[in-house]
Parts: structure tokens; sequence; C-alpha cells
């Protein structure tokens, strides 16, 4: 298999995978709201979700180094599946909190398993490919996957109501089809994606006299990480990252409606779209924009970032409805164009039997500041203002860019492997 043929492989895997992650995104908190909870109790079920998704982060992505990428991977779509039958069937807070646990540790299981998969097999095949054209095209077709998985994620409703023979409640259509193509999903990589030399690499790393177990393995990683020069900023920033993306799509909505009152469902659902485009667009054209600063991946995310900030500050102060979408779109296009440079700085730093492990702790970090922001950022925002909560969420935005200037300039390439 040549690195196109991979490429292509896992971009249509992942753009299948986030389809079905899409399909519920538009009506999950419709969804909450209409077996009665409160939005207080959506709230303490969200950070239900986001906080098990934090806390079995890295200690599962050093799960996956040792067993298996392909086989952890396909325990989180079972989890996928347990989560959204009890979802179907919940009827109250707590068991609704209890789906949201299952869900959010579905997530954390996944997180970094097939990427650090795809890297490894990546470099082993020939081609003239590099790394960051690959992640482009992924990622073009993964964020595609999820904008048309959004789409239908709110025509389901109408279709179900339409089929079905009960009064049941529509957005269980939108669950129903999760669970139904996830088990498509699950059959699909058992066919298609192959880990036979990352099981080798598990054998060799389990007859290792270093390694005694996961929770060392993550902890070894963890300080290590913290101590590289690369890793280090990028997992401050990571906190950051998710802070900000939580803030604004969040509150994105309630803003939009505070603009113009009677906005009409279909404008969010039509921005949605046009949001993942954007970050389509971004990853298509990241590329290019890394070669305009010659190679440097730590100045494009320097200069997306506090250009994104620029722009979530003109976004907190705008009252208008039309300017307030061209804004919301422009921000996620600069907020999303530097992802492929984050990964592959990530990928670079670090050896191939503590990648999963990283990859998870990199994306630890990021729950980790959406907890935060929901936490703080949403009270702020209930005291005082949406615009006051993303004036403080753009200030810290463009602060935190600073840190990227912090790495070695030879990043981009970085020889200073960790534990190498």
């Amino acid at each position: 298999m040549s690195k196109e043929k991979l490429t292509l492989l896992y971009a249509m895997h992942q753009a299948f995978h986030w389809f079905i992650v899409g399909l519920t995104i538009p009506v999950i908190i419709l969804l909450y709201q209409s077996r009665g909870l409160t939005l207080s109790e959506i709230g303490i079920v969200m950070t239900v979700w986001v906080g098990c998704s934090a806390l079995l982060e890295v200690p599962l992505g050093g799960v996956a180094d040792q067993y298996g990428r392909k086989r952890v991977y396909q325990i989180s779509l079972v989890i996928t599946i347990l989560g959204s039958v009890v979802t179907l069937y919940a009827n109250s807070f707590i068991n609704l909190m209890l789906a949201a646990a299952l869900l959010g540790s579905a997530r954390a299981v996944y997180s970094g398993t097939l990427d650090a998969w795809f890297y490894d097999e990546f470099h082993k095949l020939k081609g003239n490919l590099t790394y960051h054209q690959a992640s482009a095209k992924i990622n073009v077709l993964l964020t595609l996957g999820i904008g048309i998985g959004c789409f239908w994620g709110g025509q389901l409703p109408f279709v179900y109501q339409a089929w079905s023979t009960t009064e049941s409640e529509p957005f269980n259509g939108n669950v129903i089809m999760t669970i139904l193509l996830s088990l498509v999903l699950l059959v699909l990589t058992k066919i298609a994606i192959h880990e036979s030399d990352v099981k080798a690499d598990s054998i060799i790393n389990k007859a290792s006299s270093h390694q005694t177990g996961v929770i060392k393995h993550c902890i070894i990683t963890l300080q290590a990480s913290l101590n590289h020069d690369t890793l280090r900023p990028l997992l401050l920033t990571g906190f950051v990252y998710g802070l900000v993306l939580s803030t604004v799509e969040t509150l994105w909505q309630p803003q939009l409606m505070l603009l113009q009152v009677n906005t009409e469902i279909a404008r969010f659902g039509l921005i949605s779209s046009l949001y993942f485009a954007m970050a389509a667009l971004a990853s298509f054209s990241s590329v290019k924009a890394v070669a305009w600063f010659q190679g440097s991946h730590r100045y494009l995310l320097f200069s997306s970032r506090a250009l994104a900030g620029a722009v979530l500050l003109l976004l907190s102060q705008t009252r208008s409805p039309e300017a307030f979408t061209l804004l919301y779109l422009l921000f996620f296009f600069l907020f999303t164009l530097g992802y492929n440079s984050e990964r592959i700085l990530i990928n670079h730093a670090v050896e191939s039997k503590q990648r999963s492990t990283l990859l998870s702790l990199y994306s630890f970090t990021i729950s980790s500041g959406a907890i935060f922001s929901a936490g703080l950022l949403s009270y702020i925002a209930d005291i005082y203002s949406i615009s006051t909560s993303w004036t403080i969420a753009a200030t810290v935005l463009i602060m935190s860019c600073f840190w990227y200037l912090k790495m070695p300039q030879s990043s981009t390439s970085t020889k200073e492997k960790l534990l190498n």
C-alpha cells in the first residue's frame, strides 16, 4: 500500500466516524430538554460528559500504546453504542448522566488511538506525500463528514416523525441512527484497519524491563512532556484552545438570539454547516499557509491564533446579526488553521511507544480547558454578559500565543524525541 492509498483509507474511515458524531450535535440539547431537564441540569450532564472524557483521556492513551490501537478503538465504539442505548431509553436526570458518562468515556477511549496508528503506518510506506499534506486531506474529509452529519442530524427528527408509527420523541431517530451506523463502523474497522506491527510493538513493550504498567507509562510520559521544549508550550496552549472553543461553541447561539430574537432554527443549522466548511477550508489551506512562514509551524500558530483572538474581540462587540455570522466564520477559519501544525509538532516530538499517550494527554488539556470554561466563563456570561465572557477568552487567547514563540526554531522537524 502507498502513502496515498493509506491516507485515502484513513480519511474515509474518519469521515464516516465523524459523520456519526455529527448526527447528534444539532439536537442533543433539545433532546435533553425534551426529557424534562432544566438548563442547570443540562449543564451538569455536559460537565459529566466532558469530565469523564478528561479524567480517562491519558491513562487510556497508555492502554492503546501497550495493547493495540485498533482494539481499543473498537472498544470505544462498543461503549458509544451502549451509551446511545442508555440515552434512547433514559427518562430521568440520573439515567441521562449515566449515558453522558458512557459517551464521555467512549470519547476518551477513542482519543489518540487511530491517529497514532496512522502516523506510524504512514512513515513505514513509500511515496512523495508528506505527513502535513496527508493530515490536511484527512481533516478536510473529516470536517466535511461531521458537517454533513450535522446537516442530516437536523433533518432526521422530521424524517423519523414522518415514518414512525408511535408518538415517540423525534430526536430518538438521531440516537437510533447513531447506534446502527456505529455497528457498521465496528465491522468496517475490523476489515479495513490492520495493525500487526502495532501489536508487535506492544509485545516488545510488555517484555521491556522499563515498563511496569500503564500508570507508570503515563506518569513517565507526562513528566517528560512537561520538561520538553516543544511539548510544554503545546500543552499550555491546548488548555487555552479548549477554554476558548468551549466558550464560543456554548454561547454563540444565545448571543445570536439576543441580536435577533426571532432567529429561525434553520439559520442555526446553516451557520453550523458553514462552520465545519470553514474548518475544512482551513485544513486545506494549512499547507500553503505554513509555506508562507517558510515552513515554520510555530509562526503559523502564533499568527493565526493571535488573529483569531482579535476577531473574537470584534465578535464580542458586534450588534449586527450579519456581521456576527461573518466574524464567527472568520474566527473559526483562523482558529483551526494551525490544527495540523499542532499535530505535526506533537508527533515529531514523541516516540511511537508514547504517541497515543501523548495525544491523549494533549486532548486531556483541551478537555480541561473546556471544563474550566463551563465552570467559570459560563458563570461570568450568566452574571454579566456573553460579550464580557468572550472578551476575557479573546484576551487569554492572544496572550497565550507567545508560548508558541518559546518553542525551538527547529521544532518543525524536532530531533529531540520524547524519552529518546
